[in-house]
């Protein structure tokens, strides 16, 4: 063990970056708020020829020192590349003096296992959720399943995440369950009426709004299915789609065939999502798995009433008729019953934002979230010390 009482915890945050998402909101919120003691320098797996700079640009505007490894620079990358960067982490790790390791990620995960047990580092994970959605992944969510059995501490982000995990045959006392938290927003509404003009969207038009990866386990297309009924009934119901991933093409061609050309406009990533939050009436969170979704908060925080599917760690948020609506995973009658419920009913969408906002404010708060971190970073070192 290298930490001394005379100075402050040395953290070294693991990380697999693809595309701005949950694991790089959680990272950066962890080097916002942190309580004074802990220092982090994240340590990012990424490509070479990854086009969404966000994460990155957030890092050095913070004025973050990160280091950067790069998993496909060596060819070939299958064989050479892991063994670079497993000699590249150890030496970074080595020279930085760390005292804990974090790892967020499939990736991370496997990296920050061989360098703690190589350095004799305390290690701990935050479980964000498995998506297996190709066979690729599907070897990296088995692969990091069985790793993790062999972490000092896990924390999983939701109840049924950590049931998973126990599943997949962890120690039940070794992960703790630290909920993900967001920011109250402003809710200002400033960019609400540059968007909405922006789109041509009319004032007696109702939008419902997506923010997330446009991949198979975000439901997009049960959400494109749902619209297309919705439609039928609510000709006034319109749908902003904000976010990329590798199904856009794909949506974007089932979005014409169902005749919804005029009704979903997909606006691409945005590195800033408030103002899309504030042009929303309502969000739908259509996912077939999550953890606990950093986007359902975030729409929460602006005071939104949302539709949202009952998985992963999703009802632990969403308490039906209370702050939201829920609704069976790929269920697109029940999903578009639900939002015409909240197009027709104004004082359902009043009760639910009001919901939403005391949820967020009592339950999701960064300083609580932040003591539960430090909390796990404590009993690691701690019991790291008695071995």
């Amino acid at each position: 063990m290298r930490q001394s009482t005379s100075r402050p915890i040395r953290v070294a945050l693991f990380a697999t970056s693809v595309a701005f998402g949950g694991i790089e909101r959680v990272v950066l919120n962890l080097l916002r708020y942190m309580q004074p003691g802990v220092e982090f320098v994240p340590i990012v797996f990424t490509r070479t020829d990854t086009e969404d700079r966000t994460f990155f640009d957030r890092l050095s505007a913070m004025g973050v020192r990160y280091e950067t490894l790069y998993v496909n620079s060596h060819t070939p990358a299958l064989i050479v590349n892991p063994v670079v960067n497993l000699a590249q982490a150890i030496r970074i790790v080595r020279e930085g003096q760390f005292d804990l390791i974090h790892s967020h990620g499939y990736r991370a995960d496997a990296f920050s296992l061989v360098v703690a047990k190589y350095l004799g580092l305390p290690l701990v994970s935050t479980v964000h959720g498995f998506t297996p959605t190709d066979p690729r992944l599907r070897l990296w969510c088995e692969l990091d399943a069985r790793l993790l059995r062999f972490f000092p501490r896990v924390m999983a982000v939701s109840a049924p995440m950590k049931d998973q995990l126990v599943a997949y045959g962890l120690n039940a006392g070794r992960v703790d369950v630290v909920i993900n938290a967001v920011e109250e927003a402003a809710q200002s509404g400033a960019g609400r009426k540059e968007i909405r003009l922006r789109l041509g969207i009319g004032d007696g038009e109702f939008v419902f709004g997506f923010v997330g990866r446009l991949s198979d386990e975000k439901g997009v297309d049960h959400l494109l299915q749902a619209a297309e009924s919705l439609v039928t009934q609510e000709p006034s119901a319109r749908f902003v789609i904000v976010g990329d991933g590798p199904r856009r093409d794909d949506l974007l061609a089932a979005t014409r065939s169902r005749g919804l050309t005029g009704k979903v406009d997909f606006v691409g990533f945005q590195s800033d999502t408030a103002p899309w939050y504030d042009a929303f009436d309502a969000f739908v969170l259509p996912s077939l798995s999550e953890g606990t979704p950093m986007a359902l908060l975030e729409a929460m925080a602006h005071g939104l009433p949302s539709v949202a599917t009952a998985v992963g760690g999703v009802p632990q948020v969403v308490s039906n008729g209370a702050n939201g609506l829920l609704v069976p995973s790929a269920d697109q009658s029940k999903m578009s019953e639900a939002m015409r419920c909240l197009m027709t009913n104004a004082q359902l969408r009043a009760k639910l934002s009001q919901g939403a906002v005391e949820l967020v404010r009592s339950s999701y708060g960064v300083d609580t979230w932040i003591e539960h971190v430090r909390s796990v970073y404590t009993k690691t070192l701690d019991s790291a010390r008695r071995s």
